[in-house]
């Protein structure tokens, strides 16, 4: 409010959440039209010229409303751009197209952009070669609020940076080299104070396990700095995993979406799991996105674009690097979930198969008959759930056994020495079937003990 004073702005107020059903929409504007008097900004409501329009994000309601009270306010205040002087833009988009090269989507903020025209965003500069529409049809000039596709640039501008029509080529190139320079000043400013602080970096790393040891002990030496905290302390609590990615888009926009959306999917997760982005760019994927992405175990998400051409094809088949092709974020978000699932080690999962009730204790030779030289402890069972297995379960995963007395685990991860039905040895004792059951290496049975065939197998995690 009091920005907007001191400059002298209008204001238009924008009462949000209205869609929420424990509000009370006309309350709430009351309540808050009373506030904003007793701060100095008089509302329509109480004779002043401040508009109080209530929206929500959620169900669209007011927000028309709210845009016709803006474009309003800036009839009123007869708000309008000059479009007789040199043409200024703002870059929304940026990608490459084949047969075309880079194409910039931006909108006219100042004056007039034609075809022909020098200019320079950032540090690139170049010359408009072709001025298109939306529509994709040629322009002879474009005015304030025109969107406008640009082709004519060096290389990608990025998204929000400004575009600047200027004499001639001659000027933009000047112009987009001092900026170079200045942009290369200050990265080597910065690294020098990067340096200052950190350590060396090692030299001579090679191969994947090599590099995950390195940038992991580099992430917790500038985690130690921050925190103040000592290598034992650290080791303890940062114990995350990291997924290595390569991304190629074919735009500027598009990729910064589906890299904070990776992003997001990892921060979602309920593991620690770090997207660790080590290539991203707009364009086909190259061979060296290949090279890189078979160094670093990293995975490539192309979106919307390919491989450059056969070539990049027969490198990633023979570095035996997939390139995942995706047009739409949905699926790539489902593919890259599986991705980072491969990095989570796996768990073991435990399934009783079943368990049976020791009814009575007796001794059997392995000949079958009773009190032998040979004689084993045989529980006389009754099974209470599921089947007992001598050997593997229905799925061909091995079984093991415990022995479960009063609540308590007496015996655990034995073989079945036999199982048997009256005097037949067999593999496996169904639901309800009374047999006799041995046990390696186990022999102490008691009557009412609990005999629990179980198995585990190795299962991938999910992110």
């Amino acid at each position: 409010i009091e920005m907007a004073r001191d400059g002298g702005q209008a204001m238009v107020v924008a009462l949000t959440k209205v869609d929420r059903e424990d509000v009370d929409v006309e309350e709430a504007r009351n309540r808050i039209i009373n506030e904003l008097m007793t701060a100095g900004v008089l509302c329509e409501e109480v004779g002043g010229d401040v508009q109080v329009v209530p929206v929500s994000g959620v169900t669209g309601e007011g927000l028309d409303d709210l845009v016709e009270r803006l474009l309003l306010q800036a009839e009123v205040m007869d708000l309008r751009a000059d479009g007789t002087g040199t043409g200024e833009a703002v870059v929304i988009d940026a990608r490459q197209e084949k047969g075309l090269g880079v194409v910039a989507d931006c909108i006219v903020r100042w004056g007039t952009v034609r075809p022909g025209d020098a200019f320079v965003t950032g540090v690139i500069g170049g010359k408009i070669r072709i001025l298109n529409g939306v529509d994709g049809k040629p322009l002879k000039e474009a005015t304030p609020s025109t969107p406008v596709r640009i082709i004519g640039l060096k290389s990608l501008p990025r998204a929000g940076d400004d575009l600047f029509c200027v004499a001639n080529e001659k000027k933009a190139r000047d112009i987009a080299d001092r900026r170079s320079i200045r942009h290369t000043e200050e990265l080597t400013r910065h690294a020098a104070r990067a340096a200052a602080v950190a350590p060396a970096p090692a030299l001579q790393i090679t191969g994947t396990a090599a590099k995950n040891t390195f940038m992991t002990n580099t992430a917790r030496t500038k985690y130690n700095k921050l925190h103040g905290m000592d290598q034992a302390e650290t080791e303890e609590k940062i114990d995350r995993i990291r997924a290595p990615v390569v991304l190629r888009s074919d735009a500027e926009g598009t990729l910064a979406a589906v890299r904070e959306s990776l992003m997001a999917v990892a921060e979602e997760s309920s593991h620690d799991i770090d997207v660790d982005v080590v290539s991203l760019g707009v364009g086909p994927v190259t061979a060296s996105d290949v090279l890189l992405a078979s160094e670093a175990d990293a995975a490539i998400f192309a979106f919307g674009v390919r491989a450059g051409d056969q070539s990049v094809t027969r490198s990633a088949e023979r570095e035996g690097v997939r390139i995942r092709h995706h047009t739409v974020i949905y699926s790539l978000l489902d593919d890259a979930r599986k991705i980072l699932a491969r990095h989570l080690p796996p768990v073991m999962v435990e399934r009783v198969a079943g368990r049976a009730n020791v009814q009575a204790v007796f001794e059997m030779n392995v000949n079958g008959t009773k009190k032998g030289k040979m004689a084993e402890m045989i529980a006389g069972c009754r099974v209470e759930s599921g089947s007992l297995f001598l050997d593997k379960d229905g799925n061909g995963t091995l079984t093991n056994y415990r022995v479960i007395r009063k609540g308590e685990i007496i015996c655990e991860e034995v073989k079945a020495m036999s199982i048997r039905k009256f005097k037949d040895e067999v593999i496996e004792a169904k639901n309800g079937d009374e047999c006799g059951v041995g046990l390696k290496g186990f022999s102490e049975f008691k009557e009412g003990d609990i005999i629990e065939c179980f198995s585990r197998e190795s299962k991938q995690m999910f992110v």
